[in-house]
């Protein structure tokens, strides 16, 4: 009984897992088609760092509002 609830739980397990690094594969593959694109169309196209501050920006103000 034991192991069929292991091999149960290994195989969500494993599907939750695998559902994950499909999301995140189709995220990478969406950013970078809006990145070339927004290039090729001669949008300004925000670096690394900027997004890291906006994103502390915005963790400021969850702080502050929570």
């Amino acid at each position: 009984m034991l192991h069929r609830l292991v091999r149960i739980a290994g195989g969500v397990t494993r599907s939750a897992f695998e559902a994950l690094v499909k999301t995140l594969v189709t995220f990478l593959i969406f950013g970078l088609g809006v990145i070339v694109t927004m290039r090729y169309l001669g949008l300004p196209v925000p670096s690394p760092s900027d997004l890291l501050h906006s994103v502390e920006g915005l963790s400021k103000l969850a702080k502050i509002l929570g």
